[in-house]
């Protein structure tokens, strides 16, 4: 936290398989959590989508672990929407939980802010605050919409720039297929 405070953190933007990326994050909870399901709608991600790999992995995986923890007693599945136009990636994260007060909507992302419903469930109020930071440094935003009781929705939407560039900026695009280790 504070190196990303301190600007110690920087984007190193790159071409990854963006559906790719995904999928392996939705194996990855599905066998983590076999009692609860996170299933994906929608249109098919880039496959050359510009951006940084770790940080919107990182962001991803945050929404996703919320979205988790938050409904564990739901038999309702955790549904990723995805929407891809000519300027942008859209992934809806949709719960069935217990849902943030309206009144407190406004506080997510806010550092060590944890809704008042939020008391027994394991947290320091610190995963939002980071996962908007890394957002941003794909230029992507995020937004919630929520009812207690009722569940949660995470809209992320980065820009898509065409022609597979999307994400950070930066004077120099490296072709690169697959995560932050593979070669261009």
């Amino acid at each position: 936290l504070s190196q990303l405070e301190h600007g110690n953190v920087a984007a190193k933007p790159s071409y990854f398989d963006f559906q790719m990326m995904v999928d392996e994050l939705l194996e990855h909870y599905n066998e983590q959590f076999p009692d609860q399901t996170i299933q994906c709608n929608g249109d098919k991600l880039p496959a050359h989508f510009w951006g940084d790999y770790d940080t919107c992995e990182h962001a991803l995986t945050n929404l996703l672990t919320n979205a988790l923890k938050y409904s564990l007693v739901s038999p309702e599945p955790i549904t990723i929407f995805t929407t891809v136009t000519d300027e942008q990636v859209i992934l809806k994260i949709r719960d069935h939980g217990c849902g943030i007060p309206k009144a407190e909507l406004a506080n997510i992302g806010q550092k060590f802010f944890r809704a008042s419903n939020s008391v027994g469930i394991k947290g320091a109020g610190i995963g939002i605050y980071i996962t908007r930071q890394f957002l941003a440094m794909n230029h992507a935003t995020l937004t919630y919409k929520s009812a207690k009781g009722k569940g949660t929705e995470a809209l992320v939407i980065f820009p898509n720039l065409g022609n597979g560039m999307s994400g950070c900026a930066s004077a120099e695009r490296i072709p690169n297929k697959g995560g932050p280790d593979a070669k261009p």
